[in-house]
């Protein structure tokens, strides 16, 4: 009875000391994993903190070579409202690209649009072109700060194939989203926008102009600027205005014959926004001799762009 009862014990002890061995080794690896997210928190704030180049970047090194765990600090940090924290953790980001995009994609789905929206930052960061499909299909999302953030993104990530559906955000009812979209279409440099983008000169919110304006710029196709030319005589105030400032940054020497009498406009605006506009013209005499007119003008603002405008010709 005692050797049956002694094997039980055996047994029950034996059975006791591999279950401890399962968890305790399952505690063990916890302990080093929540040990190695300390880590990356001490070497990412100690490298935010840094003002030595080189020690900075030897902190970043090891810090991304923590790789998942590094992923997993930022992602627990998420919710930073320090704009210092969140542009830091934007630059080092890229170089985890391989082990952060299916934690990012993942948060996609969160119910926080702060999160998402940092999500979906970080995925056009790395040029995520897994995160294209769902970044078009949030540009739908009922949240402002989440549409916003795809229409920047998927510029960001560069696939030409979005372009198309970054067009529609151009209709959105929300100036911070269709900024993004101009801005991306302008990266994207998509040729199919410009018509959209030509309207968005008009547009009431004037970063959406400006953005419209610099994207036109970017795309810089000759058509843009026949159309422009075609709708200067009978624009009117701020739209005006915006065609001049994109004709001038397209630098076609055709618009030149439009853009030089109007130095000579009624209105010192006119004048002005038109001296700032031929200040792209590098190089070219003509206009410069034209600008230097304007020296003496009798308004201070156009004598100011006219100053800008001759050092900038003369490329200083």
């Amino acid at each position: 009875m005692r050797s049956s009862s002694h094997k039980k014990c055996t047994g029950i002890i034996i059975f006791l000391l591999f279950l401890v061995s399962i968890f305790g080794s399952g505690a063990v690896a916890n302990t080093e994993a929540e040990d190695k997210v300390k880590r990356a928190r001490h070497l990412f704030l100690t490298a935010l903190k840094t003002e030595d180049r080189g020690n900075k970047e030897k902190l970043i090194k090891e810090f991304v070579s923590l790789k998942e765990s590094a992923v997993e600090y930022i992602i627990s940090e998420i919710d930073w409202k320090d704009p210092e924290h969140l542009n830091f953790a934007e630059e080092i980001i890229p170089r985890l690209a391989r082990v952060a995009e299916r934690p990012f994609m993942f948060l996609l789905g969160d119910s926080s649009a702060f999160r998402v929206s940092v999500a979906i930052r970080f995925l056009g960061k790395i040029k995520s072109k897994r995160a294209v499909v769902p970044l078009i299909l949030l540009l739908n999302d009922y949240r402002v700060q989440v549409r916003a953030s795809s229409a920047y993104a998927l510029g960001e990530i560069g696939d030409k194939s979005s372009a198309v559906y970054i067009r529609q955000a151009l209709r959105d009812t929300v100036p911070a989203v269709r900024r993004n979209a101009c801005i991306s279409l302008g990266k994207l440099r998509s040729k199919v926008a410009i018509p959209e983008l030509i309207k968005c000169l008009d547009d009431t919110a004037y970063s959406v102009a400006y953005a419209a304006s610099y994207a036109l710029i970017s795309i810089g196709d000759p058509s843009i600027t026949d159309t422009l030319l075609a709708l200067l005589p009978t624009s009117k105030g701020a739209f005006r205005y915006h065609i001049i400032e994109t004709l001038g940054g397209l630098r076609d020497e055709k618009s030149l014959p439009v853009l030089l009498p109007l130095l000579e406009h009624p209105s010192f605006i006119e004048r002005g926004i038109t001296c700032e506009a031929l200040g792209n013209f590098r190089g070219n005499y003509r206009v410069a001799n034209a600008l230097k007119k304007l020296l003496n003008d009798p308004s201070p603002f156009v004598r100011m762009e006219a100053t800008n405008a001759l050092k900038s010709i003369r490329g200083y």
